[in-house]
């Protein structure tokens, strides 16, 4: 990537895309690992942001996954946020838009005199931070560059020992919603929101207003008991500055007997997901999803009891590999896109092979029979097309495996372009997971009578 940047021939896509996805599985990359060092995830985007952008969803990701990761691999506990909202004087409607990016974390922090030194190509902060940490000092440098690209600039404010915040920005183009229904309304419902981190308050709050809702922010327990409001709902988180989520609902639930709640979960916490804290409680787990939260909220003021684990897309297909159990291979060139990818498909069970081009992806077929093949088509050394080819004539019947397209090229003459390739079926990028769980139960799941 930084020699293609160096040389010029870094070139940018322009599709639409859903921006809080692209955050989202930046964000999901990262859950486990972050939770098991104590550290929490949160992000917002401001509600004069488009939900929709145009741009390269790939790129942008690459950034914020540098930026998340490197924010991860410097903070011993605390948190690491994202906030996205719109540089001034943008206003809604704008184009083109300037897009603001923070990441912020509560890490070691950056000495002030290497600050400057940090988007040079192979610049560490100083020699034993290769040696305890790892990396080769290029993230940073192909940041700045894809922020360049990207009609943007990037920099940084860190105080030692307290931790560091990148800001970046791009210009982009904002869009109406792409598809889906209008937004829930829950006609002014009173809804307390217990959080102790600042960036999960805002999200709950721009969250709960676009749904019509009247929001009541607390940082601590003692702040949630002294609203004197009477809430429709509670959300509240499992760890509130040290004090435990469970205690709060049990004091809530002795003035308000019959009040919903719910318990916002560490990611870690998946073999509890199963387990309430009583009636009418379910845990949701972090770092915090609007739509997966939205459905909750609608179902808990129905007064509908809700499974523990939320009614939506990840948790119904989460256990699709004991119903459907498949050798996976995914060949993908772009490191972004293949742990993205291969993260999803973790998501449904699968654990996968994964290689970085057609040439690759011929040799792994040659040593194991795999059941489904997910194919990109423009990689280096031998496309996907030419890949496809090879394999359909080289291996007989029984070990053709069913082998799906991923491409960003998602225009007139595609499918056809792989189906005449030898290709089964064909997903545009950004890969989503409800599209995997489709193709798979669409080729391997039981034959309808």
């Amino acid at each position: 990537d930084f020699s293609k940047i160096e040389s010029g021939r870094m070139e940018l896509e322009k599709h639409p895309f859903e921006l809080a996805q692209c955050v989202e599985e930046a964000l999901d990359i990262f859950a486990l690992q972050a939770a098991d060092k104590g550290i929490e995830l949160a992000y917002v985007i401001e509600p004069d942001v488009p939900a929709w952008i145009v741009g390269d969803i790939t790129r942008l990701r690459q950034i914020l996954v540098n930026l998340v990761n490197n924010a991860v691999k410097f903070t011993a506990g605390g948190s690491i946020t994202i906030e996205v909202g719109l540089a001034p004087p943008a206003g809604r409607g704008a184009n083109p838009l300037l897009l603001d990016f923070a990441v912020t974390d509560t890490g070691i922090g950056i000495p002030p005199d290497r600050q400057d030194a940090l988007f040079k190509p192979f610049s560490q902060v100083d020699s034993s931070t290769t040696r305890k940490y790892g990396g080769t000092g290029l993230g940073l440098a192909i940041c700045a560059r894809l922020a360049q690209l990207m009609g943007g600039s990037i920099d940084v404010t860190s105080r030692l020992g307290q931790g560091s915040r990148f800001h970046f920005n791009i210009q982009t183009e904002g869009l109406p919603p792409q598809g889906g229904g209008k937004p829930p309304d829950f006609h002014g419902a009173i809804v307390l929101a217990v959080d102790d981190i600042a960036v999960n308050r805002r999200a709950l709050e721009v969250a709960l207003r676009g749904w019509n809702c009247r929001p009541v922010l607390a940082a601590t327990a003692e702040a949630a008991l002294a609203t004197g409001e009477n809430p429709a709902l509670a959300i509240v988180d499992h760890d509130i500055a040290g004090a435990s989520g469970d205690a709060l609902i049990g004091q809530l639930r002795s003035r308000h007997p019959h009040l919903p709640v719910i318990l916002l979960a560490p990611a870690s916490d998946g073999a509890r997901q199963g387990q309430t804290s009583g009636p009418f409680v379910v845990r949701l787990p972090k770092p915090i999803k609007p739509s997966f939260l939205a459905e909750s909220v609608a179902r808990l003021l129905k007064g509908v009891p809700l499974p523990a684990v939320p009614a939506q897309a990840t948790a119904a297909v989460t256990r699709l590999s004991d119903s459907i159990p498949l050798d996976i291979l995914l060949v993908e060139d772009n490191p972004v896109n293949q742990k993205v990818a291969a993260h999803l498909l973790s998501r449904l069970g699968y654990n996968v092979d994964a290689v970085g081009n057609g040439l690759e992806a011929v040799k792994a077929v040659e040593q194991r029979d795999y059941d489904l093949v997910f194919m990109d088509v423009q990689m280096p050394e031998m496309d996907g097309f030419a890949a496809t080819r090879e394999i359909r004539n080289r291996f007989p019947v029984v070990r053709q495996p069913k082998i799906v397209a991923l491409t960003a090229n998602a225009i007139q003459g595609d499918r056809e372009r792989c189906l005449a390739a030898g290709m089964d079926d064909y997903v545009a990028k950004p890969v989503k997971l409800d599209e995997l769980h489709s193709v798979i139960v669409k080729y391997f799941g039981p034959v309808a009578p």
